[in-house]
């Protein structure tokens, strides 16, 4: 659980780093995509993560990138507007023109290293559940409302087996 602790925090520290970063450098992204870690929202950031790189591309040419970075259903009616929409938050972004290579390579690690850190939560998500199925008094835990698989875990991995304290 404190390695969980762990990347749950590097977790949200990058998280904070990639809004601060978008904010900087395309600050109207957000008006786009209100949640920046959708699919489409990450397609997006990997593909033309500034507005500079967006000013001469259209709604198709945006539509078939989405669909390179790995987005099965990019394109239908909700695909197109959000793609010109896009398009209109480049044309009057006020985001941060300088270095723009750094700022490219800068986004590019800050993505990958949350991708990374998000798949080793998942990785521990379920290797918890896992442990967690072994355990016999879990099962009774399971039953009390509002009690989720971390919060048993964390109970049992600080606390230890209930059974073991007095108790009237």
């Amino acid at each position: 659980m404190s390695d969980r602790e762990f990347w749950s925090k590097q977790s949200t520290s990058l998280s904070n780093r990639i809004v601060r970063w978008i904010d900087l450098y395309f600050p109207e992204f957000r008006q786009v995509f209100q949640d920046w870690t959708t699919l489409r929202s990450l397609a997006s950031l990997r593909a033309f993560p500034l507005p500079s790189d967006l000013t001469d591309l259209t709604v198709e040419e945006i539509i078939a990138k989405w669909y390179e970075q790995g987005m099965k259903r990019a394109g239908g009616m909700s695909g197109k507007m959000k793609a010109a929409e896009l398009l209109n938050a480049a044309k009057r972004s006020v985001g941060d023109k300088r270095v723009p290579e750094e700022a490219r390579r800068d986004l590019k690690r800050l993505l990958d290293a949350y991708e990374q850190t998000n798949q080793a939560l998942a990785m521990m998500q379920q290797e918890i559940e896992e442990l967690l199925d072994l355990i016999p008094i879990v099962k009774q835990l399971r039953s009390i409302p509002g009690l989720g698989t971390i919060t048993i875990a964390a109970i049992l991995g600080f606390a230890g087996d209930p059974r073991h304290y007095v108790h009237d």
